[in-house]
């Protein structure tokens, strides 16, 4: 009987030929989309297609489908993926999402970007929640802090940069004032 139990559990742990394929397969895969250059080198082009990968270092990278934790390149183009920390010369991204990007040409459309660093951000048909940029270029998009030198096109923009001084000044004055009432004062 127990060589029957033994023989059983053989049997579960034992992979189908097509889901070891498959393992092999995202194991190659894996390794093509995180390549390891040999120092002082850097990756000519990577593409990432429907999987998650840690960090990217390369010239051109493309992302199809999937992300990234941290991205950085001469040219980036996400489409229908996302990244949370991206460094670039330029970025492309395409009904995806950015955490945080950080380049001298940024262009969204039909994405969203947390915060958005660069010479020139253009959002089309795209939100961010806050845009710091000498141009921006804004196509029936959304934003909730701007931060710019020349702004074109429509936007709903929450807060420019003077509406979010002020904002800040009054919350830290209505901060004080509630601190002072309600005795909370250290000393």
């Amino acid at each position: 009987m127990s060589e029957e139990m033994e023989r059983q559990e053989e049997l579960e742990e034992a992979v189908s030929p097509e889901e070891a394929e498959a393992e092999a397969k995202a194991e190659v895969s894996k390794e093509e989309a995180e390549p390891q250059p040999e120092a002082g080198e850097e990756e000519e082009a990577v593409t990432v297609e429907s999987r998650m990968v840690d960090t990217i270092t390369a010239k051109v990278v493309n992302v199809q489908g999937g992300g990234a934790q941290r991205i950085e390149a001469e040219t980036v183009t996400l489409s229908q993926g996302g990244a949370q920390n991206v460094h670039a010369k330029q970025v492309h991204l395409d009904q995806g999402g950015i955490l945080a990007a950080d380049a001298e040409s940024i262009e969204v459309s039909k994405g969203a970007v947390f915060v958005a660093r660069g010479e020139t951000v253009s959002l089309k048909e795209s939100s961010a929640v806050a845009v710091l940029a000498q141009h921006a270029e804004l196509e029936n998009g959304s934003v909730l802090f701007m931060a710019a030198r020349e702004v074109s096109g429509e936007a709903k923009v929450l807060f420019d940069l003077k509406a979010a001084l002020f904002f800040g000044l009054v919350v830290g004055l209505v901060a004080g004032l509630l601190k002072r009432l309600t005795g909370h004062n250290e000393e």
